[in-house]
């Protein structure tokens, strides 16, 4: 059975909230858009062989991540998310997307990008709704 309509709104919201928890400073909104066992990791280009930076799984390193990231940031940098693409059937899907973090300096008002890259996505549908199985960060560098 392919996505329905349904599916790929529900899961291109779940996408936006995912950077929205983060950018406007609700840890626990990022826990909840995994399931319990999902995992958030970060990992250099495919150029450098895709080494692990960042590996967070569960739960609770879920929100300790996003809890850190938020104290970090205090609400001061915006995920830029594009050319979401979609697939999958029944119960699982993937998603590829393009990625920019703007990061802004609380100081001076600067802006940097200092990640740039792709989502590479799981997800699963589950008894709440679709949930990332894993988000992975690629980046471009």
């Amino acid at each position: 059975m392919s996505l329905s309509p349904a599916d790929h709104r529900e899961l291109t919201d779940l996408v936006t909230r995912l950077c929205h928890a983060l950018d406007f400073s609700r840890p626990q909104d990022f826990a909840d858009v995994f399931t319990s066992d999902g995992v958030y990791r970060a990992v250099s280009s495919t150029v450098t062989g895709e080494q692990q930076r960042f590996r967070h799984a569960g739960a609770d390193e879920l929100l300790a991540f996003a809890t850190a990231a938020v104290r970090k940031r205090r609400g001061l940098g915006r995920h830029w998310t594009g050319n979401l693409l979609i697939e999958g059937d029944g119960d699982a899907a993937t998603a590829t997307s393009y990625v920019l973090f703007v990061e802004i300096d609380g100081e001076t008002g600067e802006r940097r990008i200092p990640i740039s890259g792709v989502h590479r996505d799981t997800f699963r549908r589950t008894p709440e709704g679709w949930r990332f199985a894993s988000r992975t960060v690629v980046a471009d560098v």
